[in-house]
This record gives structure tokens, C-alpha cells and sequence, in this order.
């Protein structure tokens, strides 16, 4: 028995889309101890298997060679005495390429010049099984994909631009994943602006009047984060207007220095 030729074989029959994975795991097993004994009669026992497939339980392992042997891939014969091991053969699948596998020429017919190798050896609802699962797992690759809808961006670029108008000083850049993350943030985005330009008039009437607000591109990737809801303790019933509603911080002795920017940490 030729390791090499029988596992091409294996693969050239698609056989792990006709087998379970423990029964695949058990084939493979008794493919390599028959190589390894020059033998394709072997012996081994089912503690061995188990060790060699990584199998729980022996029911699992019975129900992966009764597979097998549906295949015609091994015989089995057990022993009389039931502590020693049965005996298995391993069925060569090289030299039942043809014989055993390959669908009939009347079902599939061979085309004016076909070669005959390139007839399909899977069996006709194997291969509807593996069409439905290759759906399910890579859909782009079945079906043709569908053009990109603008729709979405035209919303976020609409939605940011209507943000920005809010906001007092212009500068910098936004990438577009970032608009289209903030995007998902929706009226609680309009909400951190306003709570921000109070904040920073709270803190100009405390003394900090050199205070300047944040560039946009620092507010909006990153400065924002300070202000969403979950941070602020406000009443959210009162939106949007927050004009008269005060903005409670848990420390107040964290107020940055005049002339910093909200949100700025000394390095």
C-alpha cells in the first residue's frame, strides 16, 4: 500500500465531503498504522484509535467505522474474545479510483473530446449538500454582489455636515470611517456639541477666559467621548435645548488650567 498514493486518492475522490469528521479522523488513522506495519490487515485496539483520532467515547468511535465500512473503505471483523482487538483492512481507495466511485457515464455524459478524468466522482447530492453550504459560508462567492448602495453615504456625509455647522471652530479633517461611526450616534452627537459649548462657558465664567475651544477634528474623533450620555449626568427629557441645564461633574478640582483645552492631559 503506496501512503502517499492512497491519501491523493482520498482527496482526488473528495472524500471529506462524504464523511463526517470522526469518521475521517478514523480513516486517516488506520491509513497510517497499515503504512507503518507494511499491512493494509491491522490490529489495532480501540484505546489505540481513541488515542489516535482524538475520539471521546467508543460509541462515537463504532458509529465512525460502521460509516467506513458503508463506504467500503475497510472491512472489520471482531474478535471472539471481546478484550482483544478486532481485526481491520484497509481498502485500498487508488485501485477502486474508477470502480467504486465514479459517477456512471449514462448520468453524466462525456462530451465530444472530453477527457474522461475530468468527469465529475462526486455523487449528485453530495455535491447539492457541499453547493448549499458553500451558500451558506461564502455567499459572496455564489452569488454575484450587489452594487454599493450611496444612499447610506449620502446620510452620513449629510448628517456630519449638519453636525459641523454646529460647531464653532472648523479646523482640521475627518476621516470617513470615523463620520460614518459617528453617524451611528445620531441626535446624541448633536447632544455632546451642546453640552461641550456649555461646559466651556461654565468654565470661562470660573476664571478660565483664555479658554479656547477644541479644534472639530479633535472634538469629533475623540473630544466627543467626554460628553456622550453615559458620561454626563443630565436630564435627557430635555433636548435638545440644554441652555439652562447645569452640567454636573464627578470631580470638580480636575477643571483643566486657563488656556488649556477641555479634555487637554499634561505629559
Amino acid at each position: 500500500m503506496n501512503l502517499i498514493k492512497e491519501i491523493c486518492a482520498y482527496y482526488k475522490l473528495d472524500m471529506p465531503g462524504q464523511l463526517s469528521f470522526t469518521a475521517q479522523s478514523l480513516y486517516m488513522a488506520l491509513l497510517y498504522i497499515a503504512n507503518e506495519v507494511y499491512s493494509p490487515e491491522i490490529t489495532p485496539s480501540n484505546t489505540v484509535l481513541m488515542g489516535r483520532t482524538g475520539i471521546k467515547d467508543v460509541k462515537t468511535l463504532e458509529r465512525a467505522r460502521q460509516e467506513l465500512l458503508e463506504m467500503n473503505l475497510i472491512s472489520y471483523k471482531s474478535n471472539a474474545k471481546r478484550r482483544l482487538a478486532g481485526k481491520y483492512a484497509v481498502l485500498g481507495l487508488e485501485g477502486q479510483l474508477v470502480e467504486n466511485f465514479r459517477i456512471k457515464s449514462d448520468e453524466i455524459p462525456i462530451k465530444s473530446g472530453q477527457n474522461p478524468d475530468e468527469i465529475p466522482i462526486t455523487p449528485p447530492h453530495i455535491q447539492e449538500e457541499n453547493r448549499k453550504e458553500d451558500i451558506i459560508l461564502f455567499p459572496e462567492e455564489i452569488e454575484p454582489s450587489k452594487p454599493q448602495d450611496d444612499k447610506k453615504t449620502v446620510d452620513v456625509e449629510s448628517f456630519f455636515k449638519e453636525c459641523w455647522n454646529l460647531y464653532p471652530l472648523k479646523r482640521g479633517q475627518i476621516s470617513k470611517t470615523q463620520k460614518e461611526k459617528l453617524f451611528k450616534l445620531g441626535d446624541e452627537l448633536k447632544r455632546c456639541i451642546s453640552r461641550y459649548l456649555k461646559d466651556v462657558d461654565l468654565r470661562r465664567g470660573k476664571g478660565f477666559k483664555e479658554l479656547q475651544y477644541k479644534n472639530g477634528s479633535s472634538f469629533f474623533n475623540n473630544g466627543y467621548k467626554d460628553y456622550l450620555d453615559e458620561v454626563c449626568v443630565v436630564d435627557k427629557q430635555d433636548l435638545p435645548d440644554y441652555s439652562n441645564l447645569p452640567i454636573k461633574y464627578v470631580n470638580e478640582e480636575s477643571s483643566p488650567a486657563p488656556g488649556k483645552e477641555v479634555g487637554d492631559v499634561d505629559f
